[in-house]
């Protein structure tokens, strides 16, 4: 599983920039347990693949504004609709496109929550309270990041 990285840094960075050799154990870890699943997707969708390559499929929400989350929640609720979400080893976004995928509704289903959260998203109204207690929660997971905060804070207008 270990793949080599190649990554070029002048002098000055090099000190501040940790370049790995490979993925750390838990991102290992990790991919190794989601091929399990992506295989499966893609069996059960009968998708073809070299049988000795799980492919690792990576899904990037990237451009900013409520058009690029809707962009992405769209891409999001197809893929589920055809039953492809299983698919995904990675989920990522850059820029605003991607607050979606820190709505504050962590058990989000796509296919049957789209129409109630392209809802909220357009009348621009959120409960307060809720993204409150959705934060104190939110605070407790060890993959909390300043981007859960961002999202629910700017994002809402809190």
């Amino acid at each position: 599983m270990r793949k080599s990285v190649v990554c070029y840094f002048s002098f000055p960075f090099r000190r501040y920039v940790r370049v790995p050799k490979s993925l750390n154990l838990k991102e290992e870890e990790y991919v190794t347990g989601r091929q399990a699943v992506v295989e499966k997707c893609l069996k059960d969708n009968g998708i073809k693949y070299r049988q000795e390559h799980v492919p690792v499929i990576a899904v990037l929400g990237s451009g900013g504004g409520e058009r690029a989350m809707v962009g992405l929640l769209g891409v999001l609720a197809q893929m589920g609709e055809d039953k492809l979400l299983d698919s995904i080893t990675y989920l990522c976004g850059v820029s605003g496109g991607h607050a979606i995928l820190f709505y504050p509704c962590r058990s989000l289903k796509v296919p049957t929550d789209k129409n109630k959260l392209m809802e909220r998203l357009s009348d621009g109204e959120f409960n307060r309270s809720d993204i409150l207690d959705w934060l104190n929660e939110a605070v407790e997971d060890e993959n909390y990041s300043l981007t859960d905060f961002w999202a629910a804070t700017v994002f809402t207008g809190l």
